[in-house]
């Protein structure tokens, strides 16, 4: 499988979070977990935290990963499961890392392993700014929030 780079410059990363954090838009959530009944639960933790949001389904890295190359625009985040099959979720984020470039969509995992293996493995990419303990709750959409808040109030490189 031939993989392009994939890049969002600062300004528009900036510029997408200011329109979207005044409530004129949704955020676009990537969800990357084989279980539907997860997708489900998504759905409905979203829809019930207030925030408007697309939800964008991928049940593997594989599928995520072709849903970056040619999404336009990128998401805004991606919530990624550890266990999957075909390409698990170490194994999407070394292949993200070496297709992203510039300012891309953060990562928080979104996962019921509690060792600290996988934790310490997740965490050593920049771009993966949380690792949390499924289920996924309000109180878990609260705290995305508040990262895209601080990402949003940061200045811009230029």
């Amino acid at each position: 499988m031939a993989l392009s780079s994939i890049n969002r410059t600062t300004r528009d990363r900036h510029s997408v979070f200011h329109f979207r954090l005044q409530g004129h838009d949704m955020y676009k959530i990537l969800v990357v977990d084989d279980d539907d009944s997860f997708h489900f639960l998504c759905k409905m933790v979203f829809k019930r935290s207030g925030e408007p949001c697309q939800l964008i389904e991928a049940f593997d890295g594989i599928q995520a990963l072709e849903i970056l190359q040619a999404g336009d625009p990128l998401p805004d985040l991606i919530l990624l499961d550890i266990n999957m099959p075909r390409m698990n979720g170490h194994q999407f984020l070394e292949q993200y890392a070496k297709l992203a470039s510039g300012d891309i969509p953060i990562v928080a995992m979104l996962t019921s392993s509690e060792q600290q293996r996988d934790r310490q493995n997740a965490m050593r990419y920049s771009f993966v700014r949380d690792y949390l303990l499924k289920p996924l709750c309000k109180e878990h959409v609260l705290k995305l929030k508040n990262i895209y808040h601080e990402i949003a109030n940061q200045p811009s490189v230029n």
